[in-house]
């Protein structure tokens, strides 16, 4: 653990990473497929964990019309995401007392995720966990989904560090890939939803672990 010793600035993913969201966000992507009798493409599921939920749905407005226009899709889907996220969703195991402990030894905090800000807030209000994030950036803030590394640069720069001083904890392969091409620590955590491309996670990451609990006064 000593390549993480004393990092200026921890950056967390949030879904699948500390909230338990994937197998909901999956789920709502697909479920009105299924509804219709409607069988995915290969193309949809192979770049579905990639994707925001307004690229999903600009995504089967276009081929899979029945379903409606992009702003139906995507109304229908934030309703039960706000939901979800204010009521229902658990915190992955150790996420809140990692958080806690983060915390009590003043580390800067921050969360960097592909999901509204509207719906993320809603569960950071929970349990007080939004007293324990010093800033949070989202794609709408950056235009960009995690193919590209504004969204955690964004943070180096709200906060004052570069990306060498940060650790970026991530349970997708393909964001692991470009906050370590674009110069961030990372440490790759074990989530159901991404189970596949998990060996490839353990290559690219600094560090590998199957739950938060295991970086508990490690960071």
């Amino acid at each position: 653990m000593s390549i993480f010793l004393n990092p200026s600035v921890i950056i967390f993913d949030f879904d699948g990473t500390l909230l338990d969201s994937m197998p909901f966000w999956d789920g709502l992507a697909l479920s009105e497929l299924a509804r219709h009798g409607i069988e995915p493409d290969e193309d949809l599921l192979r770049h579905l964990p990639e994707m925001t939920m307004r690229e999903v749905a600009e995504y089967q407005a276009l081929h899979y019309p029945v379903l409606g226009t992009v702003d139906d899709i995507f109304a229908n889907w934030e309703q039960q995401a706000r939901e979800a996220f204010q009521n229902d969703l658990s915190y992955k195991p150790g996420a809140l007392a990692l958080l806690a402990d983060l915390k009590r030894r003043g580390k800067k905090v921050a969360i960097a995720t592909m999901s509204e800000r509207a719906i993320v807030e809603l569960a950071l209000q929970r349990r007080d966990v939004a007293s324990m994030i010093d800033t949070l950036v989202t794609f709408e803030d950056v235009g960009v989904g995690k193919h590209e590394p504004a969204i955690w640069l964004e943070i180096t720069r709200q906060l004052g560090v570069a990306p060498a001083d940060c650790v970026v904890i991530e349970d997708a392969y393909f964001a692991a890939c470009t906050a370590k091409i674009a110069g961030f620590r990372v440490i790759g955590v074990e989530d159901a939803a991404n189970a596949p491309h998990a060996a490839h996670l353990q290559e690219v990451a600094d560090l590998y672990v199957g739950s938060l609990e295991e970086l508990i006064g490690q960071l």
